[in-house]
């Protein structure tokens, strides 16, 4: 099952589910938890490719939800004994849940961790990520694949904030000491832009 937060952003969900047929392996079930503000349709051309793929989806609305909320609640109405999790701003390379046969084939694991690097453009977004995620590969939620399981264990992401919620079930895992396994090259491309362009506004 995957599970992508939506808020506000239809463009980059549009781009992100378009890119799906291209995946060299697919979801079972797609739910996206969506708090925007305006409701969203999905297109006829998307609807007609997951029934012909036998691929379930399901938009959610959930007013005001945060991130960590919002994957709660998609964890809760998903079906599947493996959970990806994806935003609408990380772009999967198409091989990216292939990642999930090492998981799927060695059950003393309980996830594969995302990899993702931060692309920026110009001066200004360089020094952005100098100061915040840096150049390296980071193991991120999105991207992520993880055994139901394993909230069993570590429990829930926090719903009350709006950052930081990943970060603090990471650090629950590791408390946990529950085996993860860590991609050796990025999967996944986050662009600064919107995050500069919002840092700008503020």
């Amino acid at each position: 099952s995957l599970i992508i937060p939506h808020a506000d952003d239809y463009k980059s969900l549009n781009d992100l589910l378009s890119s799906i047929k291209f995946w060299t392996k697919k979801p079972d079930e797609i739910v996206v938890v969506d708090s925007s503000i305006f409701n969203i349709n999905l297109r006829p051309d998307f609807e007609e490719y997951f029934n012909k793929n036998n691929i379930k989806f399901n938009i959610i609305k959930a007013q005001n939800a945060f991130p960590g909320y919002a994957r709660n609640i998609g964890i809760q109405y998903s079906e599947g004994s493996f959970l990806a999790f994806l935003d609408c701003n990380t772009v999967p390379e198409n091989h990216w849940l292939q990642s999930s046969d090492i998981l799927i084939n060695d059950e003393s694991l309980f996830g594969v961790w995302g990899s993702t690097q931060y692309n920026c453009e110009g001066y200004f977004q360089e020094i952005i990520r100098a100061s915040t995620y840096g150049s390296n590969t980071l193991d991120t939620l999105p991207g992520s694949i993880i055994r139901r399981k394993c909230f069993q264990i570590v429990g829930l992401f926090i719903p009350t904030v709006r950052a930081g919620e990943d970060g603090d079930w990471f650090q629950r895992v590791r408390l946990h000491k529950l085996p993860f396994h860590s991609q050796s090259k990025p999967l996944l491309k986050y662009n600064l832009s919107k995050q500069v362009t919002f840092m700008s506004i503020l």
